[in-house]
């Protein structure tokens, strides 16, 4: 559910989420599988296969194929994808120059450039590419396009559909085992002509590589099993024990002169042909280079010093596949009791990751399609599912705060009906917390009401006592009436004469309670006087 909805499954080369992936390579008669664990930078091969498809009459050849790759499955256990090559011989490779560096650039006008190209329809075809080199310089890519038949890969997606599965990528078995030349750093640092040449049962695929370069594909109609029919007609012999007489003689028979006379004799016309293409491949490429090493892969590494009988006819250095070089990065690493062999080399390239190959892929458009769907259905129904998660969790926050403090404020409603009920003598009968409040207000209203009087005559006693402390004797004063309201006081008095009025008015603005302004022009007089209250 998280991976590829939520998180991607993968940053670059690095997997967040640990995969395991099984690649599917076909022949006429076997199929081979291998199955790969990935786990953030390691890469672990954990298991390889390689079935015969067996000789059924009454079952179709997709039928056949199709249960070998569904028992395969079955001893795999649990995997994630399923990836697979198509065999190059139904492959149309164009290699294309275009200004561009950008991919979706080259995307976009790859299918128009290689139409004119194709001995079918565009409409029939499915078009994929990988970037083989770029210049920075000028801003160009070199590509190498394939180009397959809408029907073919149906086909080829049919073996998996009735083993019910569905492939996640579909590769080219020489694309896979580029790739793999790739990782290999011996491989990569010959800056030089490099003929790849895999030898299958009916066919046998041939890649020209320029300074670590792919440049060019080349599928010969001679394969493995043109060698053993060769011998068994020639013989008299089963096809089986044919088969026997080329591997274990191959081209250094000595003890039985017949068989190595006629199994040199068809080496040698194949190497030839095999020869001529590869030079093709020299004098087409511009640039005049000798080849530096010849790879064989495939059945090619079950002859007999067959790789010394390369060497010596076509006076190039020529050599097995160097399997064991994969492991020198330490990234990757074989599960123990296996082996890997060069008949595996096509299923595992198909399942490791490539920068290379990573957005190269063969599915048809409508698949694709579906794919993308899902997943974005996918990721609409978890981001709706997350809304309303967050959604419900905080409405239950909320509920469970809300409750919390309802019953906080129940025991706190609780507790103050206790303490008024002793402050203020409340009769048992009365419990609702407002009707226990109201009538605490009450008795505080008439409390109030009570001392009221009290607390003003305190006030007024406070200005009278102050005005009877002002030096008054010898004035003749005589107060007939005193009122106060808010902050004035209003006095109604007399004095003896005139300089006793100047001295009076003198007392009371000295007196810090009084604030006076005024001015007395009469010995009786009423007069008044503003009250301070912060004195």
């Amino acid at each position: 559910m998280i991976k590829n909805v939520l998180i991607p499954e993968k940053i670059g080369n690095y997997y967040l989420f640990p995969k395991r992936v099984v690649g599917f390579s076909f022949d006429t008669s076997t199929v081979t599988a291998t199955q790969i664990y990935l786990n953030g930078s390691k890469i672990t091969i954990e298991k390889v296969f390689n079935e015969p498809i067996l000789k059924d009459e009454v079952l179709s050849y997709e039928e056949k194929v199709a249960r070998v790759v569904k028992d395969i499955l079955k001893r795999v256990g649990r995997y994630d994808a399923v990836h697979t090559a198509i065999p190059s011989s139904h492959i149309i490779f164009k290699t294309l120059r275009l200004p561009f560096v950008n991919y979706e650039k080259i995307k976009m006008v790859v299918n128009y450039e290689v139409e004119p190209l194709l001995p079918f329809e565009l409409d029939e075809a499915i078009i994929d590419f990988i970037v083989t080199g770029q210049s920075q310089e000028d801003g160009s890519s070199e590509v190498l396009v394939a180009a397959v038949k809408k029907s073919f890969v149906s086909e080829h997606i049919l073996f998996f559909e009735q083993a019910g599965v569905m492939p996640e990528k579909i590769s080219v078995d020489l694309f896979a085992l580029y790739s793999l030349y790739k990782k290999i750093p011996s491989y990569n640092a010959l800056q030089a002509n490099v003929g790849l040449v895999d030898i299958g049962q009916n066919v046998t695929r041939v890649a020209f590589i320029q300074n670590a370069q792919l440049k060019a594909v080349r599928v010969l109609p001679k394969g493995f099993d043109h060698f053993v029919g060769h011998i068994a007609q020639e013989f008299s012999l089963s096809f089986e024990d044919a088969r026997k007489v080329v591997i274990e003689f191959g081209s250094e028979t000595q003890n039985n002169k017949p068989y190595q006379e006629s199994i040199i004799k068809i080496l040698k016309d194949f190497l030839e042909t095999v020869q001529f293409t590869i030079g093709s491949f020299s004098s087409g490429s511009g640039q005049e280079q000798e080849f530096v090493k010849i790879i064989l892969l495939g059945l090619a590494t079950q002859i007999n010093s067959f790789d010394t009988f390369v060497a010596d006819q076509s006076g190039i250095p020529c050599e097995y596949f160097q399997t064991t070089s994969l492991f020198v990065d330490k990234q990757i690493k074989m599960k123990k009791n296996n082996s890997l062999s060069s008949i595996h080399l096509t299923s595992l390239g198909v399942t490791l990751p490539s920068e290379i190959t990573q957005s190269f892929n063969l599915m048809p458009l409508h698949m694709k399609a579906e794919r993308e769907i899902s997943l974005l259905t996918k990721q609409v129904v978890v981001s709706i599912f997350l809304m309303i998660f967050a959604l419900g969790s905080l409405l239950t926050h909320n509920f469970l705060q809300v409750g919390k403090l309802q019953k906080e404020l129940h025991e706190s409603q609780e507790d103050v009906v206790v303490l008024l009920k002793e402050r203020f003598a409340i009769p048992d009968d009365i419990s609702d917390f407002d009707d226990v409040v109201e009538s605490a207000q009450s008795s505080v209203t008439r409390e109030e009401n009570v001392w009221a009087p009290f607390s003003a005559q305190s006030h007024f006693l406070k200005y009278l006592l102050e005005l009877h402390s002002l030096d008054l004797d010898d004035l003749g004063f005589e107060l007939e009436r005193v009122t106060i309201k808010n902050k004035e006081m209003i006095l109604k008095a007399r004095v003896k004469n005139y300089p006793s009025v100047a001295k009076l008015e003198k007392e009371l603005r000295r007196s810090k309670l009084f604030k006076y302004k005024g001015s007395i022009q009469k010995t009786d007089f009423t007069m008044k006087i503003t009250l301070n209250r912060n004195g």
